[in-house]
């Protein structure tokens, strides 16, 4: 057994978690910028990580580096991530056995994640994990990101339960504080590109898993 504690509700962020796909973000504003001859500065960037899609496009307009990125909009980045999720994206190690694990616990599981629902959708397809789950909660209807609770409390509405019934699966530690105000546990994942995390999120994680879920830390 990869937990050995009791889940019922158990929602999951996709890209670092489920998923190997955060490098598929990782260039975005640069590839967008870079056509333009501009980029982000390390500060820009990090405020950019803690933002949803919209909140993100939002932000790049409102620093007015040029006319062209004042008016970059979702299709630019939809564009972008369409081939990289319709291409090969890959399952994080031993997913597949936790979840099925889950399903034969009798366990609701969810997605929470950021990336458009429609290309959440096609990633969890092709890597065969989407019939697990019994939603999915995509970034177009969160401009706020995980830096707000809603995306959490509607995924406990979906679930029918309170939202310090379900555990949440997660990566990123902003979103892991997020769900914590609310009294969500938590289950971290380490993420190379989220490495900073680390330490952080296992300090408030009722576990902690390294290699995707083949190795528990916590």
């Amino acid at each position: 057994m990869i937990l050995d504690f009791p889940v019922k509700y158990a929602l999951f962020d996709m890209d670092g978690t489920l998923t190997d796909t955060m490098h598929f973000w990782k260039g975005i504003p640069a590839r967008l910028l870079a056509a333009e001859g501009l980029s982000l500065t390390k500060e820009q960037e990090a405020t950019l990580e803690t933002l949803g899609l919209t909140k993100g496009i939002e932000y790049i307009r409102s620093l007015h580096l040029s006319p062209k990125a004042d008016s970059f909009g979702y299709e630019d980045v939809v564009r972008i991530l369409t081939p990289c999720y319709e291409g090969n994206p890959v399952a994080k190690p031993s997913v597949g056995l936790l979840l099925k694990e889950l399903k034969e616990s009798g366990a609701k599981m969810g997605v929470a994640t950021l990336t458009p629902s429609h290309l959440a959708r096609t990633c969890l397809t092709r890597t065969g994990l989407i019939d697990y789950f019994d939603f999915v909660l995509g970034g177009e209807d969160y401009p706020e990101g995980k830096s707000a609770p809603r995306i959490f409390l509607d995924a406990a509405e979906k679930f029918g339960c309170n939202p310090t019934e379900m555990h949440l699966f997660e990566d990123s530690f902003y979103s892991v504080k997020t769900a914590r105000a609310i009294g969500i546990p938590v289950v971290g994942v380490a993420e190379a590109a989220k490495e900073e995390d680390r330490d952080d999120i296992m300090a408030v994680a009722v576990a902690f898993f390294d290699d995707g879920f083949s190795v528990r830390v916590k």
